[in-house]
Parts: structure tokens; C-alpha cells; sequence
């Protein structure tokens, strides 16, 4: 039975998972690229002070596009469960409710960390041929706080969508937003990239504290089913 919900989740965001995979990689592949033409065209020393000293974040374009790819595959995962009322198959399939909707959920989770692994891959890999090690910490650490808010905005879509009251939709909706704006208040253009370097690990927590939160949501859909 899992295995049927896992492929039924796959049919339902394939296209939205590979148009996702593609735009995250060709961000990728543009900011490398900007940066490669950068050192062959402007004295090292300049780009190395811009980056370190002055925190000049050549992968800026990437701050948005966790964000954007969570929230996108959220809505096409979750709103045809609810929109079609199929949420309501799914809690009655011989399952528990609390497996169906956690299955749904990781299915989300590990798409987009698929994807947002090999944009760190390639962004950190490539940029270790041009910076020291002390810089791509500094990248690695810039970056996280954006690729988990896109699995923060994710989560919190999922949560909505199984939500059956407006008014708690409402409050989830912006306590989602609330939380998601902190992922991104240490890292504006011009600020410092090491913010985030003693406290990431409580953003990470926090994703493990808010994912079981869709089994309230999901109790209170069935008791309003009922």
C-alpha cells in the first residue's frame, strides 16, 4: 500500500519535479558560469576582497529558488488532495491516517532535498576551484538558512492545504511566512554570510519539530469529514 501511495505521489508532481530540477540546475549552472567569466575577466584579488571582506554574494539569484520550488510543489502535491476531496480516499485507505500523511509529506521533503543537494554540490564544488575553504564554509552557511526555508514554506503548504478551517488556515498561513522570513533576515545583500554559523542547527530542529503538525491538520479534516 505504500509503495502505491508513493508512485500515485510521483504521477502527481513528476512534470512539477523535473521543471523544478531544471530551473534550480540552470540558476546553478548561470551564477558558476557569471563567476567563472568574473575571474577571467577581473583581477582575482578584487573578487576575493568582494566576496570575503565586503561579503559580496555572487549566488544571490539562488536566495529565492529553494523558496519558490517548495511553495510550487506543495501546491501541485497537496491542492488536487483537497480541491478534488481525494484527501478523503486517503484517510480511509487500510492505513493508518498518521503513515498516509507523513508518506505524503516525506515524498515532498526528499524531492526537493534531492534537488536542492545537487544545486549545493555544484555551487560548493565549483566554487571550491576559485575560493579557499574559509569562503565556501561561509557560502555553505549562507546558502543552508535559503535551502531550508524552502522546506519550511513546504511544509507549511502542506499544513494549509489539509486544514479544513479558513480561520486556522489563516494563522498558519502567516506563522509560515513569519518563520520563512527569519531563514532570510541574516543574509540580505551587503550583510554578513556568517550569520547563521552558531544557530543553523535550530533551523534544522525546527523542521523536525513542524512536520508532524500535518497529522493535527489531518485529525482535524477528519473529525470535520465526520
Amino acid at each position: 500500500m505504500l509503495k502505491s501511495l508513493i508512485y500515485k505521489e510521483w504521477l502527481k508532481v513528476r512534470w512539477t519535479f523535473i521543471g523544478l530540477a531544471l530551473i534550480n540546475f540552470f540558476v546553478i549552472i548561470s551564477i558558476c558560469v557569471s563567476l567563472a567569466n568574473a575571474f577571467s575577466m577581473v583581477d582575482a584579488s578584487k573578487i576575493y576582497a568582494d566576496t570575503a571582506a565586503m561579503q559580496g554574494l555572487f549566488y544571490f539569484d539562488f536566495r529565492y529558488i529553494p523558496l519558490i520550488s517548495g511553495l510550487l510543489l506543495g501546491i501541485v502535491q497537496f491542492y488536487p488532495e483537497i480541491n478534488s476531496s481525494r484527501i478523503k480516499l486517503t484517510l480511509h485507505l487500510p492505513m493508518k491516517e498518521s503513515k498516509s500523511l507523513m508518506s505524503m509529506q516525506l515524498f515532498g521533503i526528499g524531492a526537493l532535498v534531492l534537488i536542492f543537494l545537487v544545486d549545493a554540490i555544484i555551487l560548493l564544488n565549483f566554487s571550491s576551484k576559485y575560493f579557499p575553504s574559509e569562503i565556501v564554509d561561509g557560502i555553505t552557511i549562507t546558502i543552508l538558512p535559503w535551502i531550508l526555508s524552502g522546506l519550511v514554506i513546504y511544509i507549511f503548504v502542506t499544513i494549509v492545504f489539509v486544514e479544513p478551517s479558513w480561520s486556522r488556515r489563516v494563522i498558519i498561513g502567516f506563522t509560515g511566512l513569519a518563520f520563512v522570513d527569519v531563514y532570510h533576515l541574516g543574509t540580505i545583500f551587503g550583510g554578513t554570510i556568517y550569520t547563521y554559523s552558531r544557530s543553523w542547527w535550530m533551523f534544522v530542529l525546527f523542521l523536525f519539530l513542524i512536520s508532524p503538525l500535518i497529522l493535527w491538520s489531518g485529525n482535524n479534516y477528519k473529525r470535520g469529514v465526520k
